[in-house]
């Protein structure tokens, strides 16, 4: 599965060393070496998928919503740029995770821009997921199919799409999974709301889900979109649903969360270790914890956050 990430690759986590900070094309030798000999609990790294979780309706009215994520992917995009000579653990890098907006975004760009876009997707820091937004399982055939016609095809094969994500809904039906193997789409993410359903497997974990003409995908059922940071703070930077709707209020100045001084560092190791503690307790077995992570401005529609790239490289 191929989302655009910054990996943690861990070291000696219950000893003197920390956080070993990677990206993805680090070889598994290295990995290997980086953790022999130390008590890890069995986890060889964590992937940070970095997004902005699109929401229509609930936290802005979707005119509102599209025009800032139109201005979040230029941000985004900027901050690509700029690092994009850098060695590859140095890089920013980000998930778009709807469709739609990127479309937007797309058919009011220049094209020295459209270009710029395509040079980082092609060097992997900027990543298009295939749905066009987060949807409710009783969309009609027709529905269906104008979602999996959302963007010119000439448009679909520069991308490199290959992951379908829906978060915060509940339930991913059949006739979208049909529509992802017909688009050669072989991988599912998916983020569930406990708040309004539950899931039918165990979060955080993986699955194989098999069609009835016996094709089949790789579905991730990863925990809520908003749960990379709970990794590494005790709670949510603003909490209050109504404060995120306050567009008059500012997302997280450099100093407000993901410090780097090494108070702070050690306090996010720690709540980092207990975590992983907790999921090994609970039976997670995998040798990998892969969690998105999106602003603390309002959680929903927020902005790319350049602190992170700079807290990954600090954790080390």
């Amino acid at each position: 599965m191929k989302c655009i990430v910054n990996k943690l690759f861990i070291g000696a986590l219950f000893l003197l060393g920390a956080l070993v900070c990677s990206c993805q094309n680090t070889t598994e030798n290295t990995v290997e070496s980086s953790v022999e000999g130390k008590d890890t609990l069995g986890f060889k790294y964590i992937d940070i998928v970095h997004i902005t979780h699109t929401d229509y309706g609930y936290t802005d009215h979707a005119l509102i919503a599209v025009d800032l994520h139109k201005r979040f992917i230029d941000v985004a995009l900027d901050l690509a740029l700029k690092t994009k000579d850098e060695i590859p653990e140095n890089r920013f890098a980000w998930t778009v995770e709807a469709l739609d907006p990127f479309y937007s975004w797309w058919n009011s760009a220049s094209e020295d821009r459209r270009e710029s876009m395509l040079d980082m997707i092609e060097n992997k820091q900027i990543g298009i997921n295939a749905m066009p937004f987060h949807i409710h399982p009783y969309a009609n055939k027709e529905q269906w199919d104008e979602m999996f016609d959302w963007i010119p095809k000439d448009m679909w094969s520069q991308l490199d799409i290959e992951v379908g994500m829906q978060h915060d809904v509940n339930g991913f039906p059949r006739a979208a999974a049909t529509r992802l193997l017909d688009r050669d789409i072989h991988y599912i993410w998916t983020g569930i709301n406990p708040h309004w359903g539950g899931s039918p497997v165990e979060q955080p974990g993986a699955f194989w889900w098999k069609m009835p003409d016996d094709r089949k995908l790789l579905v991730w059922s990863g925990y809520p979109y908003w749960q990379g940071y709970l990794f590494f703070a005790e709670k949510e930077w603003r909490l209050q649903q109504r404060e995120y709707a306050n567009t008059q209020t500012s997302w997280p100045r450099n100093g407000n969360i993901l410090q780097t001084d090494d108070v702070s560092m050690h306090g996010a190791y720690d709540v980092c270790v207990k975590r992983l503690k907790d999921l090994r307790e609970k039976g997670y077995d995998y040798p990998f914890l892969t969690l998105t992570f999106t602003n603390e401005w309002r959680c929903d529609n927020d902005g790319p956050m350049p602190q992170l790239l700079a807290f990954i490289k600090k954790m080390e």
